[in-house]
């Protein structure tokens, strides 16, 4: 059984696995964000904006966590704007990595390589079948 995205180690309810596997997505994103901040802020790239599209992240998490842990759906955003926002996370964190390129440290998009069927090849998001992996992978990378 899945367990929740969030880290709080609940299981989680086949019924909700897909909420949980878009709130992985985004807390992949947000811990990317998390750890290059102080990056961005020391080459004054970290804007207003930027501090605002990472809470509007946040605020995703947070609702899709409430909606795993059993709250009505009524808590999270439509699965367009989320979607919107991942694709934008993940198209910012690359420009941002490219404006960085010279400094030290490791890349800021978070995917690791391995033969490990059931994660994403394009975002790193690691699933519980591989179905899910691949229907994750054709709903939001059109693979």
């Amino acid at each position: 059984m899945a367990t929740c995205f969030c880290g709080c180690g609940s299981k989680v309810k086949l019924s909700r696995r897909a909420v949980n596997a878009t709130g992985g997505l985004v807390q992949v994103q947000l811990e990317a964000w998390d750890g290059i901040e102080g990056r961005l802020t020391a080459a004054n790239l970290w804007t207003e904006d930027l501090e605002g599209f990472v809470e509007e992240g946040s605020g995703m998490a947070v609702g899709l966590a409430s909606v795993v842990h059993g709250g009505p759906p009524s808590g999270m955003r439509g699965q367009r704007e989320m979607t919107r926002w991942l694709k934008e996370s993940r198209r910012l964190l690359i420009e941002v990595d490219s404006k960085l390129s010279g400094a030290a440290g490791d890349p800021v998009v978070p995917v690791e390589e391995d033969d490990d069927p059931l994660r994403c090849p394009t975002c790193g998001a690691r699933f519980d079948d591989e179905a899910t992996c691949a229907a994750h992978i054709i709903g939001q990378h059109g693979d």
